[in-house]
């Protein structure tokens, strides 16, 4: 799959040829940037990406493909000036969220379903590039990130 970021579409191939369908129209000023990818366990499509506006006012958003159509959600609110650089998407066993994003401050920060709605939290404040996580068998998130070092979590 390939999520491109003009208009921000996913295109996906079958065994013939390529689909492209719109994810999160863009109006105005507003973009998107970064994007993460993963599939559940029926091959749904879930995706985390930045977005940003105008006025420098940043978010993490997280969208996935139900029966009617794309659902899409802002997960965290950066602020002004920061924003969500690198984001990370793995699903765990019960097709769950669990997010990472280096924000452009220096935070790690870290989403995750709580039964009720995506919760956020800070890893650590002195990330200051790529990060990446994964989600074991028993839903414990694991997240390799860089700062001066490279850093597990």
């Amino acid at each position: 799959m390939i999520i491109c970021l003009i208009n921000f579409k996913l295109s996906y191939a079958n065994l013939y040829e390529w689909h492209c369908e719109i994810i999160r129209p863009i109006y105005g000023t507003t973009a998107a940037n970064f994007a993460a990818l993963d599939l559940d366990n029926d091959d749904t499509p879930h995706i985390a990406y930045g977005t940003w506006d105008e006025f420098f006012y940043d978010g993490l958003e997280y969208a996935y493909k139900s029966t009617d159509g794309w659902q899409g959600l802002l997960i965290d609110s950066m602020g002004l000036g920061s924003y969500c650089l690198y984001p990370s998407l793995a699903l765990d066993t019960y097709s769950h969220a669990h997010i990472c994003c280096s924000v452009s401050n220096g935070f790690l920060k870290y989403a995750f379903w709580n039964g009720e709605s995506l919760k956020t939290e800070v890893v650590d404040d002195s990330c200051n590039g790529c990060c990446h996580i994964i989600v074991d068998l028993a839903c414990h998130p694991h997240i390799s990130y860089h700062a001066v070092a490279i850093y597990y979590c």
